[in-house]
């Protein structure tokens, strides 16, 4: 006889192979050495069947429970009941869903966070609502949805008044009211600004007027007897008149009140200056400069008395200054003409000499003297001694950066130059500079 197989799921041998079945052996509770199949509940219609799986769960329909059945029985549930994803609780379209408290009358119990529902329907409310807690907070809820309030009328200022009362969390006062100096409540201009447009107005004892405005400021006028203000005015201040009147400046009452025309010296002290450039006047205009008073009045007398004396006309002085330099003007003719015959009487000569050397240490351009305050009248000679071994260099102070421009001096060679000083000579040696030198000697 075979041996039993006692072991879960059965192979069974079907055209040209095995299968394996799925079997529990010994768990039917009848009897013992069966296997019981294991078999999956599949539920549809003539057309579909789906297997029973967490994503299609087999429905069941309850028609009756404890004897009772009909449309109207109620099916009790003991112990807590939970959904799978969103458990949607709804009425059909005919008939209303009722929330009641756990008694006649009594309230509903909410714990937790009350937000609404993105594309519900909202619920209607009929009555009077009553938050009868001690302490009733109003959040946010992040990533939650809006409780929408549609329905009733905008509140009207002259009808509706809003407070706070009851001692609501978060507010410092103990009888519930906002406190000015602990509180804030925030008011938000069109869509959401920080900013609230507002008009203003002014109160004349009987009605109300709108206070005007310019751009961003709002007009002012000062009815006020008298005011004092402080001005910074800036160090150049220009005085222009109208496009079609004329700009007046006028002195004092008295001749001795002129206007002046002041400018700054580089000292900063006020200085009198004259009106330069063409000034067009329309009416005639009397001066008598002999009659000014001040510091220029008195300036004036001491020129006439110093050209004239105190008895003497100025125009009477100019007359002969006039006369006595009439051979002036020939004397410029003959200059730009044809020369004039000068016979020289004498000419000053120097009547001292200087002389000295000029030792080399290097190559370096360095001037014959430094400082010195001789001025000849003749000239300078210049000698290079027979004794040097090699040409040496003069010229003025550009060979300091050009030497090409110098002038050779080779050894036994001297040089004339009609200078004043020996300070504006300069001179080099570039080959063996310690056996060169320079003689010079001037008048």
């Amino acid at each position: 006889m075979p041996t039993a197989d006692v072991n879960n799921n059965i192979t069974v041998t079907i055209y040209d192979g095995t299968a394996t079945l799925g079997t529990d052996y010994n768990t039917s509770g009848i009897t013992p050495d069966i296997h019981l199949p294991l078999s999956k509940m599949v539920w549809g219609n003539e057309n579909v069947s789906r297997r029973v799986s967490t994503e299609y769960p087999m429905p069941v329909d309850v028609k009756s429970f404890n004897g009772n059945s009909g449309a109207g029985f109620l099916l009790g549930v003991t112990g807590s009941v939970y959904g799978l994803g969103t458990f949607t609780v709804g009425n059909t379209s005919n008939n209303a869903l009722w929330i009641q408290g756990t008694g006649t009358g009594s309230n509903i119990l909410i714990t937790g966070t009350v937000q609404g529902i993105s594309g519900g329907i909202p619920v209607g409310v009929t009555g009077t609502v009553n938050f009868t807690n001690t302490s009733i907070g109003i959040f946010g809820l992040s990533g939650g949805t809006a409780i929408s309030i549609t329905g009733g009328r905008p509140l009207a200022y002259g009808i509706d008044h809003v407070n706070t009362r009851t001692n609501i969390t978060g507010l410092s006062l103990a009888n519930g009211l906002i406190g000015f100096t602990a509180d804030s409540v925030k008011i938000y201009g069109p869509t959401g600004q920080s900013w609230i447009p507002s008009i203003l107005h002014y109160y004349n004892g009987s009605t109300l007027t709108q206070i005007g405005g310019s751009g961003d400021a709002i007009n002012v006028n000062l009815v006020n007897s008298g005011f004092t203000f402080t001005v910074n005015v800036s160090s150049d201040v220009g005085v222009t008149n109208g496009t079609n009147s004329a700009l007046k400046i006028q002195g004092g009452t008295t001749l001795e009140s002129p206007v002046l025309i002041r400018w700054h010296g580089t000292t900063g002290a006020l200085s009198y200056a004259p009106i330069s450039g063409s000034v067009t006047v329309s009416n005639t205009v009397s001066t008598n400069v002999l009659s000014a008073g001040g510091t220029f009045g008195s300036q004036l007398t001491q020129i006439t008395n110093s050209l004239v004396g105190s008895t003497g006309t100025v125009s009477g002085y100019l007359s002969d200054i006039r006369t006595n330099t009439s051979t002036v003007s020939s004397i410029n003719d003959k200059l730009s003409t044809n020369g004039i015959n000068v016979k020289v009487t004498e000419i000053v000569k120097s009547n001292r000499l200087h002389n000295g050397r000029v030792l080399f240490t290097g190559t370096t351009v360095q001037p014959i003297t430094t400082g010195s305050t001789l001025v000849y009248k003749t000239g300078v000679n210049i000698k290079a001694p027979s004794t040097n071994t090699s040409a040496v260099y003069v010229g003025n102070e550009a060979i300091l950066t050009n030497r090409t421009q110098a002038y050779p001096l080779e050894p036994g060679e001297a040089l004339f130059l009609d200078c004043n000083s020996t300070n504006i000579i300069y001179c080099y040696a570039d080959i063996d500079p310690d056996k060169q030198k320079l003689i010079y000697i001037g008048s």
